[in-house]
């Protein structure tokens, strides 16, 4: 399938180099994570695909079309996140008229609905909203911007375990509505695990580690257990606990093994691994 955006040969130098030789394209209709550590350069992905940002070499593009400062394109994709640089004195009320000029295919009868869920007052200026509350005109900003391409940057920052949980539950009612690709720069990966279709990892070298499908990834790698345990191809974690020797390893490289004990690992530590070796 033609990607719907995607980074080709991308490198973005500020004074060091925070993406370097980036390729990778997103499939339409999903839900895609990037994930990795702090500083990896996630928000800098985001806001290449965006349009936000210029790349230092290299080619951004989204719906066959280059994006920097490309006006019909940009009217296509919504960048959302609790660093949207909205000014402190506007209200909630404003935010949400000018998202409303903005993308011209704005609904305000979802907005209202999300508004309503988290319990939002339109009256408030966004200089006074809490941690959370920002993160939630940002949700409610992109999900009623109707966008085919919506990018979500940390959405989750300062949410509680409650309206954590109304956004998945938006987000996924949304993907499943068709007609939309949502990519999330995520840490969150036990909550991600179950609702993301493809997962990007980043490296701290600023290169691609890993893209592949949820199916495909959570079937990949699997815990292998001994007394003890020569090293395994391609391994990304090794325990010792109470003499047993416990490796995170890919499936088909444990399968060569005879004698010790193979079970499944669940995806999320899969993650967590495979972002801390990154």
């Amino acid at each position: 399938m033609t990607p719907i955006c995607g980074l080709e040969q991308v490198t973005k130098k500020y004074k060091a180099t925070v993406l370097d030789e980036v390729t990778v394209g997103f499939e339409s209709g999903k839900l895609h994570a990037i994930v990795g550590r702090n500083g990896v350069g996630k928000s800098t992905l985001l806001s290449l695909l965006a349009g936000t940002l210029r790349p230092t070499s290299g080619s951004v593009t989204a719906f066959g079309e280059k994006v920097f400062d490309n006006a019909s394109v940009m009217s296509r994709i919504c960048c959302a996140g609790i660093d949207v640089p909205y000014p402190g004195m506007w209200s909630v009320r404003s935010i949400l008229s000018i998202a409303e000029r903005r993308w011209p295919h704005f609904s305000s009868a979802r907005a209202d609905e999300l508004l309503r869920a988290f319990d939002l007052d339109l009256k408030k200026r966004y200089g006074k909203l809490s941690r959370g509350q920002k993160s939630m005109v940002g949700i409610v900003v992109a999900l009623a911007s109707m966008t085919e391409l919506t990018l979500l940057d940390e959405p989750y920052l300062g949410l509680d375990v409650n309206n954590r949980e109304l956004f998945y539950k938006f987000l996924r009612e949304e993907v499943e509505r068709g007609g939309r690709t949502f990519i999330v720069a995520t840490h969150h990966l036990e909550e991600s695990a179950g609702l993301m279709d493809t997962f990007t990892v980043l490296g701290r070298d600023g290169r691609v580690r890993l893209h592949a499908d949820a199916a495909e990834l959570e079937d990949a790698y699997v815990y292998v257990t001994a007394g003890t345990l020569a090293p395994i191809d391609g391994e990304t974690e090794r325990s010792e606990i109470a003499g047993v020797t416990r490796v995170l390893a890919p499936a088909d490289a444990a399968a060569r093994i005879s004698g010790p004990r193979v079970f499944p690992a669940p995806l999320e530590q899969t993650l967590a691994a495979l972002v801390r070796e990154s």
